[in-house]
């Protein structure tokens, strides 16, 4: 009987959204019974740790919740050709896929939900200023940030986001610089996608649209 010793994941990133395939081995627990995988932004992904001689533990970050999830699988489950979901139990949301490599390629595309989607979907379109400008920006930002146009002049590219009715906040972890950028006009918009590329200055606190382009105060490193 043939036995699989690989399968594909893929997961969204609970910090930047992306979604990106990872090959897990039967192996990769080793001596200590855990394996992690990040995301290029630099974000646990998932912690897989054996709880058993066949029994499994995946804790997974939702992007919809800002909590973990943990799955209980066994062996089988994960190491298998047929495509297991791994859905957030609150909203329904797809965190991930586990299985053969083509059908979870498949799931991906089948069931890949734009933020713009989801938005609506869970009802915080009546959170928002405008929500069509926001679900727009929000898109925008995503495109920016897979282009690898999105950083910080202290070197850091591992900026986060925070978002609010009539806002996006973009901060550095590491110099606490802020910027921001609204999203409560189609001119708002139209200035973020003349923008060729996001660069926070290091230690500073600004708006990042043409309009409102006017530097606050020094931010002090905790």
């Amino acid at each position: 009987m043939f036995i699989s010793t690989c399968t594909i994941v893929a997961l969204r990133c609970s910090k930047c959204s992306k979604i990106e395939l990872y090959s897990l081995s039967r192996f990769s627990c080793g001596k200590a019974g855990q394996a992690k995988l990040f995301c290029e932004c630099g974000h646990c992904l998932m912690v897989l740790t054996r709880k058993g001689r066949n029994l499994y533990h995946l804790q997974v970050g939702c992007l919809m919740c800002e909590t973990k999830h943990i799955f209980k699988l066994q062996g089988k489950e994960i190491w298998h050709n047929h495509v297991h979901p791994l859905i957030c139990e609150n909203t329904g949301l797809e965190l991930g896929y586990l299985g053969k490599r083509e059908e979870v390629l498949q799931a991906v595309q089948r069931d890949e939900r734009s933020i713009r989607d989801l938005v609506k979907e869970l009802g915080f379109d009546q959170y928002f200023l405008n929500p069509a400008v926001m679900s727009r920006v929000l898109d925008c930002l995503g495109k920016i940030s897979k282009g690898g146009q999105m950083s910080c002049s202290c070197g850091s590219r591992n900026l986060e986001t925070e978002v609010f009715s009539d806002r996006i906040e973009l901060s550095c972890p590491y110099c606490n610089a802020v910027g921001i950028i609204f999203a409560e006009s189609v001119s708002d918009l139209q200035k973020l996608q003349a923008m060729e590329g996001i660069e926070l200055e290091a230690n500073s606190c600004r708006y990042l649209d043409d309009k409102r382009l006017k530097k606050k105060g020094k931010v002090k490193n905790k």
